[in-house]
């Protein structure tokens, strides 16, 4: 899949993309580095938009960047001011 995008080494892309979701994903589910782990997310969904969905357009219909941009603004949130955790009264 990375080779027919033109991403070249291949095999590198796809090891350094799967370790930045997988320790992202744990790095924020666990709470501990949180705006890092966000800004390494962003970053791989950002490399997926520009490489595979811009040329699709915004439509989720047609394979488009909206749901990858909306998981990004989450993110963004996430990192810029942390996962905090509040009861409501």
């Amino acid at each position: 899949m990375l080779r027919r995008i033109g991403l070249r080494p291949a095999g590198g892309w796809a090891w350094i993309s799967a370790l930045v979701e997988t320790l992202g994903g744990l790095s924020l589910a666990l709470g501990l580095l949180t705006p890092l782990a966000a800004g390494m997310l962003i970053a791989n969904l950002l490399m997926a938009i520009i490489t595979v969905d811009w040329k699709n357009g915004f439509r989720n219909a047609d394979r488009g960047f909206k749901i990858p941009s909306h998981w990004s603004a989450g993110l963004l949130r996430s990192g810029w001011s942390g996962l905090e955790f509040t009861q409501s009264v």
